[in-house]
């Protein structure tokens, strides 16, 4: 929850590795009604595991590693509702939510077959619901920010078939949220990417695989089934890292013409201030 995307949102400090600077920021400044996700170690102090415990088997080298103190006791005093399994998450009450359901992730992003596992506590879809359950009770509105991180770690290790589970887990995500905006229509409902990952190029089955340049894990992955079809498409990785590709952006909802065209990403961010706050503020 402290990680990049999520904390551009709430937080402002000089490194993204600063993590426990971020989500102190959260609950003291920014006031984040509602923080789901992972990345407990960065909210416990070295030496104070919280509900998960330090040095995993999937990963020995996780563990509490905050700087800001027990920041989870700090939420609570806050009059944050603080939640650890799905159990919880379920039974929670109140307009103040944090629940952290792993150490630092909620996968173990590595190649096919080598330890890879997508095996979250919570579902993005089901915490994307219990957000939408809670913020609504603030009856000026609300901002949520939605996160699939696995599409991006399994893309850097060319994991093709965990890639895809992450983007279903998406999927569902955005359908939560299109069934409430649908329920609710003054909502704006914004689907998309701040960047491409592998170089990734979709492909029929059997074909030559262009990967073997030595700047892939994995080169090409597949054959994956077609929904409602009896035909297949492999997916081929050029790179390890994020590339320059452009990336769709949907839309829908009041607003949603004006994120019409080809722009650059932080174009996002302009028109976003200005149905928030109206057109011209800085």
């Amino acid at each position: 929850m402290t990680d990049a995307t999520p904390a551009a949102f709430a937080a402002h400090t000089a490194n993204r590795s600063a993590q426990s600077d971020i989500a102190k920021q959260y609950i003291e400044q920014s006031q984040v009604d509602v923080v789901l996700g992972v990345g407990e170690d960065y909210w416990y102090p070295a030496g104070n595991p919280g509900y998960y415990p330090d040095h995993p088997a999937e990963d020995p080298e996780e563990a509490s590693k905050g700087t800001q103190g027990n920041l989870v006791e700090r939420a609570k005093q806050l009059g944050y509702t603080y939640v650890r399994t799905a159990d919880e998450l379920k039974q929670a009450s109140g307009r103040k939510l944090l629940g952290l359901f792993a150490n630092e992730e909620i996968f173990q992003q590595r190649p096919e077959g080598e330890g890879d596992v997508y095996n979250p506590v919570v579902s993005l879809p089901d915490m994307t619901k219990k957000a939408l359950d809670v913020l609504p009770q603030n009856k000026k509105g609300f901002f949520l920010v939605v996160e699939e991180e696995a599409i991006d770690e399994m893309s850097h290790e060319n994991n093709g078939s965990l890639m895809i589970k992450a983007g279903q887990q998406l999927d569902q995500a955005v359908a939560v949220a299109k069934q409430y905006a649908k329920r609710h229509p003054d909502t704006l409902v914004l689907v998309l990417a701040d960047h491409e990952c592998g170089g990734l190029t979709i492909e029929t089955p059997g074909g030559t695989d262009e990967s073997g340049d030595g700047k892939t894990i994995s080169g090409e992955d597949g054959p994956f089934a077609i929904a409602r079809s009896s035909q297949t498409f492999a997916l081929d990785w050029t790179t390890t890292s994020h590339t320059a590709a452009d990336v769709p952006l949907t839309a829908m909802g009041p607003g949603a013409e004006r994120f019409v065209g080809v722009y650059e990403n932080k174009r996002i961010h302009d028109i976003l201030e200005e149905l928030l706050f109206g057109k011209g503020r800085r």
